[in-house]
């Protein structure tokens, strides 16, 4: 456990040198900020247009709620994660490609424990990352609408919380396989696109991860959390297979 320490130190202060970290949260706190922002502005730019007609089309601008502001909460989420996965995907199969983990495995350190403090940071970078996005979002939602009428706001956010997180768990499945970090991409590209195609039948749709990022129909009221049990039992299990996989296959990673 304390080599284990050890390594999960030298990560982070890799993290921090390679500035990995501050792009992350300026990532996240940009898109946190536009979301309100987009909500916000949109009518004031096509009041700007001066409610005119084009061609024969009446340009009007309508109320925003603070549904539309959380609406983009969720659509923007996509590509901070996305980035997150890009960035990650490497993590593993650069030192492998280098050479750099013989050494401490040769010393004593456990693939295990390789394994284990490069997942805990990803998972760490992720969580961070996203409360921030949250906290940025619900501060300005508060200010300009009030969130008082948004139906389990907690709970929607959490299961997107688990749905990045199963992805993640993604990342450390295929670096523990992959040679390069194009593969790890397109290996969580693949479930991603499996997920999406097995969802357009209807009574699959409501059992896949991807049915967890339906934040907005709870928020709405349209569906109650006991609506996402299964989804949320699914890639609880899905997300440990990956993590545990991953681990078992590093086992056998040669180096």
């Amino acid at each position: 456990m304390r080599r284990m320490g050890a390594f999960f130190r030298k990560e982070m202060m890799e993290l921090l040198r390679r500035k990995k970290l501050m792009i992350v949260g300026i990532l996240f706190l940009l898109f946190g900020i536009l979301g309100p922002a987009t909500a916000k502005l949109t009518p004031e730019i096509i009041k700007m247009l001066g409610d005119s007609s084009v061609s024969g089309l009446t340009i009007t601008a309508e109320d925003v709620t603070v549904m539309d502001s959380w609406i983009q909460f969720f659509k923007n989420l996509d590509i901070p994660m996305i980035v997150i996965i890009i960035m990650w995907s490497s993590a593993f199969t650069t030192e492998y490609r280098q050479g750099t983990l013989i050494p401490l495995v040769t010393k004593g350190l456990s693939r295990t424990d390789i394994y284990a403090a490069k997942m805990l940071m990803l998972h760490l970078v992720w969580t961070l990352g996203y409360l921030m996005y949250f906290g940025v979002v619900y501060g300005y939602n508060s200010y300009y609408w009030g969130n008082d009428g948004v139906k389990h706001m907690f709970v929607a956010i959490l299961l997107n919380w688990l749905y990045g997180a199963f992805m993640m768990s993604l990342v450390g499945l295929f670096s523990a396989i992959a040679e390069s970090g194009a593969q790890v991409m397109l290996g969580v590209g693949a479930v991603w696109f499996l997920c999406t195609l097995v969802g357009i039948v209807p009574k699959l749709a409501d059992k896949l991860p991807t049915m967890l990022t339906d934040g907005m129909s709870l928020m709405r009221g349209v569906k109650s959390p006991g609506d996402y049990t299964i989804a949320v039992v699914i890639t609880a299990v899905l997300t440990l297979a990956a993590t545990f996989g991953g681990a078992v296959l590093m086992q056998r990673k040669k180096l």
